[in-house]
């Protein structure tokens, strides 16, 4: 029954931050959380919550702490095909043809980013096509909707963090074992110089590809 309520909490709780994160405000009701039973079977199971390293990790070390978080299992995992290779085909396309896989691929992050990177990375990827095709358009049609209005309207989601998705998305997509570390995205941005540093490295490189 506890686990049940943590459950319960936790998807809630994703509810929120994922509509405040996107439109400032939460309509979701946001369940109890079961602190103190959860703190007993944790307690009489001998588990310890993983804590977040406060020093800076680099290299091996970093990779190791990666590796620790991967996470499998994932609700709606995004098949190979949703990361198309060609990004030049895609910036050739007419900005009305890519706002349904966009607003698609938005949905599907809003409800998993929680569990890996792969929909936070495949999103990134989508809106850097978008932004690109937005930028062409542009300069074929001269004025036109500002980008931050554009992505108000078309995916409720901020420049400010829609520009962080992006920056992550096209410094890691082509990194499959990254696609599966289930840290929190603001973690994964806060250390993408580390990770790219360590990512030079050819024998730590190839473990992530």
């Amino acid at each position: 029954m506890t686990l049940y309520a943590c459950v319960k909490f936790a998807n809630s709780l994703i509810a929120v931050v994922n509509e405040l994160r996107t439109n400032n405000k939460a309509t979701t009701k946001l369940e109890k959380f079961p602190k103190d039973d959860l703190q007993r079977i944790l307690e009489n199971t001998g588990s310890v919550p993983t804590k977040e390293p406060t020093g800076e990790l680099e290299g091996v070390e970093l990779s190791n702490y990666l590796s620790s978080h991967i996470q499998f299992i994932t609700p709606e995992p995004p098949k190979g095909d949703d990361f198309p290779v060609n990004l030049v085909t895609y910036r050739d396309t007419v900005t009305v043809k890519i706002v349904p896989i966009l607003k698609n691929n938005c949905e599907r992050w809003k409800k998993n980013n929680v569990y890996n990177l792969s929909h936070s990375l495949l999103f990134g990827l989508h809106l850097d096509m978008a932004y690109h095709i937005w930028k062409k358009n542009r300069r074929q049609r001269g004025r036109c909707m500002t980008w931050s209005k554009w992505l108000e309207q078309n995916c409720k989601i901020k420049d400010s963090y829609a520009r962080k998705l992006r920056d992550v998305a096209k410094r890691f997509i082509s990194y499959r074992g990254l696609r599966l570390v289930g840290l929190p995205f603001e973690e994964i941005y806060r250390r993408r110089f580390s990770i790219s540093e360590m990512l030079q490295d050819p024998n730590i490189a190839v473990l992530w590809r």
